[in-house]
C-alpha cells in the first residue's frame, strides 16, 4: 500500500505542476496494437451537447500536450444521442505509444472529453531487468533496501511478478507502469528488503507471468561499477526518488540491451 500511495503522490504532483487547473478525464480507455497496425482512437461526445470541432492532443514525456489534429464533426445542434469522432493512425510504431486526449468547445467552455492510452507492442519481445541495492562492504545498513524488477516492452496484460528473496517467495501485483521516451511500455515491481536479510551470497530472483526469470546473488563487494547504466541502486536513495528515476532507467536499459544485441 505504501508503494501505491507513493506512486499516487507522484502522479498528483506531476498533474498539478504540468496541467494547472484544467480538468482531465478521470479514466483512460486502453488500446494495444502490434507495429504496423491501423488504430482508431475514439472520442465520445456526450448526449445533448454540440461540438463542431474535436481537437486531438498527445501527452509528451514532460507532461506537455502536443496538438496533432483538428477533426470537424458531423454532429447537428440539439442532437439527443451520443456521437463519436475517430482519430485514425496508420502503420503505428512504438513511438506512437502514449496518452491521447480529445477536446472541444462545449457551452463556450474548452473541455477535455475523453482520453485513450495507446500501447504499441515492441518488436523484440518482453525483457526482464533487475536493479539491486548498492552499499560499501563496511557500510552499516539501517534502512530497507529496494529491489526493482522491470519488465520492458511488456504486454499490457502483464500485472503480476513472482519474487524469491533468499528462499522466501511471494507473488505481487505490479506497482506501476510507464511509457518511456521511445514508446516502450514497461511495468515494474518494487520490493523493500529489511537490512538484516541483505547478506553476502544471498540469491534473489524475479519472474513474470510468462515465467521469464532473472536472478542475481549479493556479491562480496556491492559497490557499482561505472558505465553499467545504474545496474545497482544506492540504498540511501528514498523510494519516491527511485520511482522518479524509472523512466530514464528504462530508456537506459533499452539502449544498453540494444547495443548488446
Amino acid at each position: 500500500m505504501l508503494l501505491h500511495f507513493a506512486a499516487m503522490i507522484l502522479l498528483l504532483l506531476h498533474t498539478a505542476g504540468s496541467r494547472g487547473i484544467t480538468e482531465f478525464p478521470q479514466t483512460l480507455a486502453r488500446i494495444s496494437a502490434p507495429p504496423g497496425a491501423t488504430v482508431n482512437i475514439s472520442c465520445n461526445i456526450p448526449e445533448g451537447t454540440f461540438v463542431s470541432v474535436v481537437s486531438w492532443y498527445k501527452e509528451e514525456q514532460e507532461g506537455r500536450l502536443r496538438k496533432i489534429a483538428d477533426i470537424y464533426t458531423t454532429q447537428t445542434p440539439g442532437a439527443k444521442t451520443q456521437s463519436q469522432v475517430n482519430l485514425t493512425r496508420h502503420n503505428v510504431q512504438e513511438r506512437d505509444s502514449g496518452v491521447y486526449y480529445c477536446a472541444g468547445a462545449m457551452a463556450q467552455k474548452f473541455t477535455f472529453l475523453s482520453g485513450v492510452r495507446l500501447i504499441v507492442l515492441g518488436t523484440s519481445g518482453p525483457r526482464l531487468s533487475l536493479l539491486a541495492p548498492s552499499a560499501a562492504e563496511d557500510t552499516e545498513l539501517s534502512h530497507h533496501l529496494p529491489l526493482l524488477c522491470l519488465l520492458i516492452d511488456a504486454n499490457p496484460d502483464e500485472d503480476t511478478f513472482s519474487w524469491d528473496i533468499g528462499g522466501e517467495t511471494s507473488q505481487d501485483q505490479k506497482d506501476g507502469d510507464v511509457i518511456d521516451g521511445e514508446g516502450a511500455f514497461t511495468v515494474w515491481s518494487l520490493k523493500l528488503i529489511p537490512p538484516e536479510r541483505w547478506s553476502q551470497g544471498m540469491a534473489y530472483s524475479c519472474s513474470d507471468q510468462e515465467r521469464r526469470n532473472i536472478s542475481a546473488v549479493v556479491p562480496l563487494n556491492t559497490v557499482s561499477a561505472a558505465g553499467t547504466c545504474f545496474l545497482t541502486l544506492y540504498y540511501r536513495v528514498p523510494c519516491l526518488a527511485i520511482l522518479l528515476w524509472i523512466p530514464p532507467l528504462v530508456l537506459c536499459f533499452r539502449k544498453r540491451l540494444g547495443r548488446a544485441e
